[in-house]
């Protein structure tokens, strides 16, 4: 943990990268998930081990990208998908209620 986040701090512009790790730990992802760049959020926003408190938040994150990692992430929860599916854009609303549609949230 220390050495992800001794990262983050010195070397900010190597945030992405450490998002798109494989072995990021999630309590790293929750820090980045508030990162001031958007391509940052949309990579934590794409990553399957991202658990529902931080895929709500995403879900609502101002920025259409990371919204939209959240809607055609594999493992977004229903309550994730039922944020995106009140979204004020058409394609992300569409795609939200599609895929709270399939079986596997019945």
């Amino acid at each position: 943990m220390d050495v992800w986040q001794e990262v983050i701090q010195k070397y900010p512009d190597m945030s992405f990268w450490v998002a798109q790790n494989k072995s990021v730990p999630v309590e790293i992802l929750s820090i980045l998930a508030s990162h001031p760049e958007e391509n940052v959020r949309s990579m934590v926003a794409s990553k399957n081990k991202l658990p529902e408190e931080l895929q709500i938040k995403l879900a609502s994150d101002p920025e259409f990208f990371v919204r939209q990692r959240i809607a055609y992430n594999k493992k977004a929860t229903f309550k994730a998908l039922q944020i995106l599916s009140q979204d004020n854009n058409d394609e992300l609303r569409t795609h939200a209620l599609k895929r709270i549609s399939e079986d596997r949230y019945r």
